[in-house]
């Protein structure tokens, strides 16, 4: 969980009220403090960049990458495609 760390991972991790409030909190940290140039924890913007300094474990960005993949997929499989096809052109230059 998010601030589980290694040491005491009960102890130190956040709690939140709701999975939206947690999601909401997490993603705007991350995007802060790991993936603005500014930020404390900046290494880079990929997965593997953020993983360097987000997380202990060495294989951390493929597992999120392959979370990502199943919640695209299941979107997908769902009928969603058109909203992800709106994010997609969102996020194009």
């Amino acid at each position: 969980g998010f601030g589980a760390y290694d040491g005491t991972p009960y102890q130190s991790a956040y709690t939140f009220d709701t999975p939206e409030e947690g999601t909401l909190y997490v993603a705007e940290f991350v995007r802060r403090e790991y993936l603005s140039r500014d930020g404390r924890w900046y290494s880079g913007e990929t997965l593997k960049d953020v993983g360097k300094r987000y997380a202990t474990c060495e294989d951390w960005s493929e597992l999120v990458a392959s979370h990502m993949r199943d919640i695209v997929d299941s979107a997908i499989s769902k009928g969603e495609a058109e909203i992800l096809k709106n994010l997609k052109e969102e996020k194009s230059c």
